[in-house]
């Protein structure tokens, strides 16, 4: 076996895990690659106890939909995502806190005041630089602190 022989053996199988690299980078880039359900944990920030009735909605590319509230353990599991999409928790009495789902962690979004216009009618939002990024849990939750409001 010569070296030209060798690595016109090994073309197929090159050949074969370019495309399958390919392949997933296409998924991710489409959302076809949509990653394991969330859960969440909200908690009160100042107490430390668990938060019920947290209303928590789902917006992305398809829309935004309320996908349920935090029981009274202040859990919701099985929230299905797509990478980029954002997560919104509200309660009365609490800030709103929004995050924004990735592979390994959710970033915590805030709103860019003066953003609504006619193309972004509900404005825009950025990451948080003074709120921690929130790592998803061997079971893919993420514990979200819900500050009160302030009169």
């Amino acid at each position: 076996m010569n070296a030209f022989t060798h690595r016109s053996q090994m073309a197929p199988a090159c050949r074969l895990l370019s495309l399958s690299i390919a392949a997933v980078i296409v998924m991710f880039a489409t959302g076809c690659g949509a990653p394991p359900p969330v859960g969440v944990n909200t908690i009160d920030a100042l107490t430390g106890v668990p938060l019920p009735g947290v209303q928590v909605e789902r917006s992305g590319k398809e829309g935004s939909a309320v996908v349920g509230k935090t029981d009274a353990s202040g859990h919701l599991l099985a929230i299905h995502v797509k990478l980029g999409d954002r997560l919104s928790f509200t309660h009365e009495g609490y800030l709103p806190r929004i995050v924004q789902i990735g592979l390994f962690n959710a970033q915590p979004m805030k709103f860019i005041p003066g953003s609504k216009n006619e193309d972004h009618p509900q404005g825009l939002y950025a990451a948080d630089p003074e709120d921690e990024t929130l790592n998803y849990a061997a079971d893919r939750t993420i514990i979200v602190l819900m500050h009160p409001e302030t009169n």
